[in-house]
């Protein structure tokens, strides 16, 4: 076995590179169609006083019509049914009221009136209408009115609603207008106050970000506090519109009270619109979310500056630094042999080398090479993983292999660092991202031949840095993770060299979350 020592890597040319912008435009075509007329919602006058006992709904619209007429052609006679209409009173807040057919007044096709014969004051909060018909249809009004407290506690009907913009109402009076008890009511039943009517749920804004959007999840499992979730940023987008900077030091992620640790996904995205933020989950996160608790995105506030955090992984290595302490069979130390070395790429340099060392390689420095980067055990990932995950990982990897199929470079796991014959490696199958390419059979350490699947980089021209994932179930409690090239070549062949940087490993849901972002939406209107 070769000892540990510093190669120098070939000098590579820079290439030019192309930038082109593509426009992308949608044709949406619609064509006419039959069909009965369509209910809907066109007003609602509200006749009465919300705050008392005494209030109609008087609906105009369309479609309130005959549910359906039976008409018998040789009797010559026919039956009119009515509609199977149905109107629901709410608000966000929690209240809703079910209303018959035989509780609504049918005046026409074109309105009716709906009796709220109230039993109590209404709750604050702000308040719609809904109605639902035989044939699945339904309409919902424009917000009716707002109940909020106002001046010395009483309450108001302000019409439509606008946002008070202040904190929580902690006892609000609920009763008639000046006129009761002093306040002694529960806490607001209302919406809570977000600025944005009508509130979107998620609760007060926190700190001073001036925009936030709800992260919505589908899952078929539920997540375990300590998984990862990727969530997808428009990063340009919101800059664009003026809600975000430029450096993203105001993005953030929360779950319910809980601001989250995160990692980008990949950093040189920052400014683009394919930013991705990895954030470790605080809390068990229950199928399809947390209502309760739910994630919440937030950004706009200039004055922020949350830094993302390696802390999220199992394990990260930039290779900012040469790895240490190196103690072959030692499980908390690296194993480096056979011509690996810190080495001047990095793969935020594209085109060749670095002016700094920013990446382990190594090349065909010898008449046959097995040389093996191996890592300190990583004690976070066991066997099995916790309840529905999998461990992600990320790599990647560049370089040029002039030997063709007689070299490869491939991953795999093992009880140690130096014990490769007991590493075993990931089917290609599980890869999701550029995944081995090549196939090599080669003597083992023990004298058997072994063969692998691995990458094999482009035998002419420098290969820019691609992007390797996979989604494993460790087979290996508390695993070290091996890096083995292998070059069959009987000569020397310095300018077949292989880069490796930012290896990183998380713990991911199984099957994994659906995310997407919810609207924008502003602090203040």
């Amino acid at each position: 076995m070769h000892s540990v020592q510093q190669q120098p890597f070939p000098t590579l040319p820079q290439p030019r590179r192309n930038g082109s912008l593509f426009l992308l435009s949608f044709i949406l075509t619609a064509c006419p169609g039959t069909g009965a007329t369509p209910m809907s919602i066109a007003e609602v006058i509200v006749d009465g006083d919300p705050t008392t006992l005494e209030v109609t709904l008087d609906i105009r619209g369309r479609g309130f019509g005959l549910g359906q007429v039976n008409y018998d052609l040789s009797e010559g006679t026919g039956v009119a049914q009515d509609p199977e209409l149905k109107a629901r009173f709410y608000n966000k807040g929690g209240l809703s009221r079910t209303f018959e057919r035989d509780a609504l007044m049918l005046m026409s096709p074109q309105r009716l009136l709906l009796p709220l014969d109230l039993s109590q004051p209404l709750p604050l909060g702000v308040y719609f209408v809904e109605l639902t018909d035989g044939r699945g249809q339904t309409a919902t009004s424009e917000p009716l009115f707002e109940l909020k407290v106002v001046g010395d506690g009483g309450v108001e009907d302000t019409g439509l609603p606008r946002p008070d913009g202040g904190p929580l109402d902690a006892t609000p009076d609920l009763g008639f207008p000046d006129g009761g008890l002093p306040d002694a009511q529960p806490e607001d039943l209302g919406f809570p106050d977000s600025g944005m009517p009508p509130d979107s749920g998620l609760g007060p804004f926190v700190g001073a970000y001036g925009w936030r959007a709800e992260v919505r999840v589908s899952s078929t499992v539920p997540a375990v506090a300590g998984t990862t979730i990727k969530v997808s940023i428009p990063h340009l987008s919101l800059m664009n519109a003026g809600q975000a900077q430029a450096a993203a030091g105001d993005l953030t992620l929360y779950q319910g009270a809980s601001q989250l640790a995160f990692q980008w996904d990949d950093g040189t995205r920052v400014g683009t619109n394919d930013l991705a933020m990895i954030a470790r989950l605080a809390a068990d996160l229950p199928a399809n979310g947390d209502p309760a608790s739910p994630l919440v995105l937030y950004f706009g506030d200039p004055a922020a500056t949350n830094t993302p955090s390696d802390s999220v992984f199992e394990l990260a290595l930039r290779f900012t630094a040469p790895v240490a302490p190196v103690n072959s069979g030692n499980g908390n130390a690296w194993h480096v042999a056979d011509f690996w070395g810190h080495c001047p790429f990095d793969r935020t340099v594209a085109g060749g080398q670095a002016a700094f060392n920013g990446a382990y390689c190594n090349g065909d420095f010898a008449d046959f090479i097995r040389g093996t980067l191996g890592t300190p055990r990583v004690t976070t990932i066991t066997v099995p993983p916790p309840a529905n995950t999998v461990y992600a990982a990320s790599l990647f990897l560049a370089g040029r292999m002039i030997d063709g199929p007689l070299d490869i470079l491939y991953l795999a796991h093992g009880p140690v660092n130096n014990n490769f014959a007991g590493a075993l490696s990931f089917p290609t199958a599980t890869y999701t991202g550029f995944a081995p390419n090549g196939s090599l059979t080669f003597e083992e350490t023990t004298g058997n031949n072994r063969t692998e699947d691995g990458w094999r980089m482009d035998p002419v021209n420098y290969q820019e840095w691609s992007r390797a994932e996979v989604r494993f179930s460790p087979a290996i409690d508390q695993p070290s993770f091996q890096f083995r090239y292998i070059s069959l070549n009987n000569e020397q062949g310095g300018n077949s060299f292989v880069a490796l940087d930012d290896f990183w490993i998380r713990r991911a849901l199984e099957p994994d979350f659906g995310v997407t972002l919810g609207p924008t939406e502003p602090r203040n209107p």
